[in-house]
């Protein structure tokens, strides 16, 4: 069940809330017809799933601390007893998609969701996505490279299955990590690409050295052996 704090609480300090959200009305803020769209969206926020209570210039006596200067605008706090924060980021996005950017569930209002877990959640969704489509165009572009590079897709292809066998190991590790803390989403990224790029040095180094070894005029068994037995302790 979900309560008002009032207008009091909003100055003890005691709860610091996990979302803000900024409601415009068309007119005044006091206006009849504004004020009861603001208050009809406070009350079915209210009931979202999560939200323990709410602070609105509207339904906590029109304190001054949530009045915009333009008096238009007044601030609705949303508070939840989720203390992880990606249980509020959870929240904030939920409130993003039903209330946010073109949001005319009730007449006339302007609803613009903010405060820590909202950009939180944002950004986290931006650079997610940012990185995805980096990796998507980098991986292509680095075979191709690679198969030019190494003249063979065999050989191209050595550089991945080096990579795969690192990142699935750091899977592994990092699902264990997982097991005892929380571990940031961009943790799998950062994985992915370390794999990648390790994975290519490593090969470019061992597939370089194997040529000099057979330009040399080594048999490919004896080559395989020199290689190894140099350029391939820099993978320990």
């Amino acid at each position: 069940m979900t309560t008002d704090l009032g207008a009091d609480h909003l100055f003890l300090g005691i709860i610091d809330p996990a979302i803000a959200i900024a409601v415009t009305t068309p007119g005044d803020i006091d206006e009849p017809e504004g004020a009861a769209a603001a208050t009809a969206l406070v009350q079915a926020i209210a009931e979202e799933p999560g939200v323990t209570a709410t602070v609105s210039y509207w339904t906590s006596g029109q304190p001054e601390a949530l009045r915009g200067t333009d008096d238009r605008t007044g601030q609705l706090l949303v508070y939840t007893q989720d203390l992880i924060v990606d249980d509020q980021m959870v929240l904030a996005n939920k409130l993003v998609e039903d209330y946010g950017e073109g949001f005319e569930g009730f007449e006339g209002l302007e609803v613009q969701v903010g405060g820590f877990a909202a950009v939180s959640d944002s950004i986290t969704q931006h650079v997610t996505e940012d990185l995805a489509r980096a990796e998507s165009i980098a991986i292509p572009l680095s075979m191709l490279l690679l198969v030019l590079v190494f003249g063979s897709i065999v050989s191209a292809g050595l550089p991945f299955s080096v990579a795969l066998g690192a990142i699935l190991g750091s899977f592994f590790v990092l699902w264990l990590v997982t097991l005892a803390t929380d571990v940031s989403v961009f943790a799998l990224n950062l994985i992915t690409g370390l794999g990648l790029g390790l994975g290519i040095d490593y090969a470019l180094l061992i597939v370089n050295r194997f040529r000099e070894e057979r330009s040399r005029g080594l048999s490919t068994p004896d080559a395989v052996v020199r290689t190894v037995g140099t350029a391939g302790r820099t993978g320990g």
